[in-house]
């Protein structure tokens, strides 16, 4: 999941906190939008399946952070 969104052009950091289930995604607003980040989350394939992940934006919890997605 880390390395299929860090290879999406406007994805500048993602961090994947398992034991909160979340990640946290830091991009560039002017080159991707969060609807495509938790677009590619959902398709994103785990553990050789496909659409195992959901996705929704939470609110920031670092005042440099953006929305996230949880798995």
């Amino acid at each position: 999941m880390q390395l299929a969104l860090a290879g999406l052009d406007g994805v500048q950091q993602v961090r994947v906190l398992v034991p909160a289930r979340e990640l946290q995604v830091r991009y560039d607003p002017t080159r991707i939008s969060p609807d495509d980040i938790i677009r590619a989350v959902r398709t994103a394939p785990a553990a050789g399946e496909s659409g195992n992940y959901d996705a929704a934006p939470l609110a920031a919890k670092a005042a440099d952070s953006k929305p996230a997605a949880t798995p």
